[in-house]
């Protein structure tokens, strides 16, 4: 009897999570974090929302995420964890990839992620002049791009831009004059505001890259005016940043005036 009471007792191992992902019409897989009905047009996700505006849910799917790994380091700290990375980016399984990757970055080991994910459509560069500012970084990354028609200049710090802005700018680059920078555009507090990503052509991207680290997107179109194709939007995606404190809580008090996916009271611009 008392060996029963102890087996009650104890507690139950905790089940490994669940990674929920919603396979559209199309084949394409998002990962969610909560479950979509079949049709649906908005997804959350735990990046935020994401909006399928022609290619509706299909069919829900669920993956375990394995967890072993953790064991592992604890037994073995120097264990690889590169077969854990691979599978999870052969999988989409995004916030399982996002969890091993904090762990490897924290123990000094982020040569594991490149050589987890190299043979994979997806690149590093490391911007050794970061602490002299934004432009460096845009720098760096051109000069590791290698060639192309033209370059989508994407901040990290906008929460709001979607694919549909993407392709609204590629669209509107596409209507521009061979050789211009397409950049967007409003009016907005009496004054004209610039937003981003841009879109450099290939020529402006050698201008940039032979300008050195600090001339950038910005400094090269103050240099030659007559190169910038603005693109005139009021969407905000293309406007709100959150890289200081009161930006952040500013883009935090926003999302909570709508409600989730499937809410009458969706975001405008998921339109």
């Amino acid at each position: 009897v008392l060996a029963c009471v102890a087996a009650w007792q104890q507690p139950a191992a905790s089940a490994p999570p669940v990674d929920l992902f919603a396979m559209t019409r199309s084949g394409v897989q998002v990962e969610v974090s909560e479950r979509p009905v079949r049709g649906a047009l908005d997804l959350k996700t735990p990046f935020g929302m994401y909006h399928t505006p022609t290619d509706p849910v299909e069919v829900v799917l669920e993956r375990k995420r394995d967890r072993a790994w953790v064991a592992t380091l604890r037994a073995t700290p120097d264990a690889s964890l590169v077969p854990a990375i691979e599978t999870f980016a052969e999988n989409g399984q995004v916030s399982a990839l996002l969890e091993i990757a904090q762990t490897a970055i924290q123990r000094g080991r982020s040569d594991e992620i490149r050589a987890a994910l190299t043979g994979m459509p997806v690149g590093f560069t490391m911007n050794d002049d970061h602490a002299t500012g934004q432009m460096s970084s845009v720098h760096a990354g051109l000069a590791a791009a290698g060639e192309g028609s033209c370059f989508l200049i994407v901040p990290a710090d906008m929460p709001r831009l979607t694919t549909l802005d993407c392709l609204l700018l590629l669209d509107a680059h596409d209507e521009a004059p061979e050789g211009r920078v397409t950049v967007p555009y409003r009016a907005h507090a009496g004054a004209r505001q610039r937003g981003n990503p841009v879109i450099l052509p290939a020529s402006a991207a050698q201008s940039v890259l032979d300008g050195g680290i600090n001339l950038g997107c910005r400094g090269l179109l103050d240099r030659e005016p007559d190169l910038l194709h603005a693109f005139e939007t009021d969407r905000d995606g293309f406007f709100v940043d959150m890289d200081t404190p009161d930006a952040y809580a500013d883009v935090l008090a926003d999302a909570a005036r709508y409600l989730t996916a499937g809410s009458e009271r969706r975001h405008p611009e998921w339109n």
